[in-house]
């Protein structure tokens, strides 16, 4: 297990926190992966890496209850544990695509954060489009540093009863580039995920070309 060292908190906005540590940088992982915080007493304390790991703090974004929980841990004890790195929803396609695109729904936007963050900070030469679908959007000023790379697209959702679908077809309007050389990562419930990577396959992406970390969690039956 590795120790992290709570150096600084702040707020997002009304719901969310970004907690910053310092930790043992021999702890690898990719960008796009997740920890698994230790608590004696709590459970499913599972949270997407919010940075890349070019940057110099590892970076989680809580939502206000939770943040408080582990706030509090790391002011009595000094530090939190957590277990290593998991996931598979990283970059590591077949050097042949050309093509990436990722699609969030709201907080998904901490995988999607550290994987736009690697690709700026490793200089990728990639063909990137984000696609953020939420009622609240936050970080704007960093995303704002992606644009001269990376195609955003922010998107207001409407309709809370319908986000999913709202989302799919924003995503769907906004993933022109060749299929067949292109590589998807979808962050959001199995309401997102499933329906866009069908949609995909029908218009030609292979099918082990999108990751989610739902097909992990929820797979179909």
């Amino acid at each position: 297990m590795t120790k992290l060292i709570l150096k600084h908190i702040h707020a997002v906005n009304d719901h969310i926190q970004q907690l910053e540590f310092d930790y043992d940088h021999s702890m690898e992982f990719h960008a796009g992966q997740y920890l698994e915080l230790i608590i004696e007493g709590e459970e499913n304390l599972y949270f997407t890496i919010a940075s890349s790991p070019k940057e110099k703090r590892l970076i989680l974004l809580i939502e206000n209850k939770t943040a408080v929980l582990i706030e509090n841990h790391c002011l009595e004890n000094g530090f939190i544990k957590t277990k290593p790195p998991q996931g598979e929803c990283h970059i590591h396609f077949p050097s042949e695509f050309k093509n990436l695109v990722l699609v969030a729904s709201g907080s998904g936007f901490s995988q999607m954060r550290a994987i736009c963050q690697d690709i700026i900070l490793n200089n990728r030469d990639l063909n990137v489009t984000f696609v953020w679908g939420s009622a609240e959007f936050f970080e704007e000023d960093l995303i704002k540093t992606w644009e001269d790379k990376i195609k955003v697209v922010l998107y207001k959702i409407q309709n809370p009863e319908d986000k999913h679908q709202e989302l799919l077809n924003i995503g769907l309007q906004n993933i022109t580039d060749d299929l067949t050389k292109s590589a998807v990562i979808a962050c959001g419930s199995p309401d997102l995920a499933y329906p866009l990577h069908d949609a995909l396959i029908e218009k030609g992406l292979s099918k082990d070309m999108m990751l989610a970390d739902v097909f992990q969690f929820m797979p179909r039956q």
